[in-house]
Parts: C-alpha cells; structure tokens; sequence
C-alpha cells in the first residue's frame, strides 16, 4: 500500500512535472509505487484525488494526445447532460483541467460535485 509520504513525493513531481519518475528504472520505483507500476506515466497522472481549493474542486488530467482528451471530453458532456451538473473546464492538447462547484448552491464545493468528480475519474480509467 502507498504511505501518505511516499504519495507526497509523488504528487510533488506530478506538480513539477518531474521527469523522475520516468527516468527510473522500474526496480528503483518497487519500494515506492508497486500497485502503480503497470500503469503508465500519462495514467498515473490521473489516478490522484481531486483538491479542493477556493470553493471548486479542481483536477487536471493528462492523455496521451488531442484524440483521446477530446475523446474523454465527449464522454464527460454526456455523463454532465444527464446529471444537469456541467463543469467548469478548459483543454489544452492531451490535457483536461476541471473546476467543480454547484452555481445554484453560491458557488460553493456539494454533493453533486464531488458525485461528479467521482464518475469523471471513472470515465478516465
């Protein structure tokens, strides 16, 4: 299981884009990250949780190319239609970034978001 430091670490350079994780051999990532090893690096961008700052929940997801953002975007329009929750987001190449609040709530962090956040992150599994 990956301890709260080891995470840190980890999220510090997703942050920084670090190339560190990927310019380890894998045996070096063994001790830090073993249930992730199979994912890829675009992958494991997107397996941390979602941060909750300035009233919006926000998240960045990273794809592999233009396709397969817009792609994932086309799947979340949907998934918003029918929760008639629609989100805050903007694309830029392989990357989708979101901010979530509820505007008939004050624009303030709810249930309906953090239910949407939880079915976009399965959306980008």
């Amino acid at each position: 299981m990956l301890n709260c430091q080891n995470r840190n670490i980890i999220v510090a350079a997703l942050r920084m884009k670090s190339k560190v994780l990927i310019s380890h051999k894998q045996s070096d990532l063994t001790n830090i990250i073993p249930e992730f090893l199979p994912l890829s690096f675009m992958q494991l961008t997107n397996v941390f949780m979602w941060e909750e700052k300035n009233n919006r929940l926000t998240k960045t997801f990273q794809f592999k190319d233009f396709i397969e953002a817009f792609g994932f975007m086309a799947k979340v329009a949907i998934l918003a239609e029918k929760m008639n929750h629609h989100p805050q987001w903007t694309n830029t190449y392989n990357k989708v970034s979101f901010k979530l609040s509820t505007h008939d709530a004050g624009d303030i962090v709810t249930a309906k978001d953090r239910k949407l956040a939880k079915e976009i992150d399965k959306l980008a599994e």
